[in-house]
């Protein structure tokens, strides 16, 4: 079903996302639990990793619509009280789905002109990709 290098892809960066994800504070004092949500967002950082692939062979894309649609299927406002259930949800808050899988990737960067010392701005070497020539 799944291939080696796929899995093994998978257990070596398992560690280093559910780490990134505990950094996350998402209301003062209250941070993620990236073990709880580990494996959805590793699919969701595959997911967008792949599109990202195929939006980089369609010549004229717009990137700004692309992150744009994608901002507003995720886009939510949640009341602090909805916090404690969706925080042992074993999925991601809406807002980091957006903001963590975007950062990853260069095109934001790079279309968008995402630069260092921007809200959404993660240096390099602290970008995380599951499989590929930059994992």
């Amino acid at each position: 079903m799944f291939a080696d290098a796929d899995v093994d892809a998978y257990v070596l960066k398992a560690p280093t996302i559910a780490a990134y994800y505990n950094g996350i504070e998402v209301t003062p004092g209250v941070t993620m639990n990236g073990e709880n949500v580990v494996t959805e967002a590793t699919a969701d950082l595959c997911g967008m990793q792949a599109v990202l692939e195929i939006a980089g062979k369609t010549q004229g894309l717009d990137y700004e619509e692309f992150f744009g649609a994608f901002a507003n299927l995720w886009g939510q406002v949640v009341q602090e009280q909805a916090l404690p259930s969706l925080l042992i949800d074993t999925h991601t808050l809406n807002n980091q789905r957006l903001n963590v899988n975007a950062q990853m990737f260069g095109p934001i960067y790079e279309q968008l002109g995402v630069q260092e010392g921007d809200g959404m701005y993660l240096a390099p070497e602290e970008r995380i990709n599951v499989w590929g020539p930059n994992a």
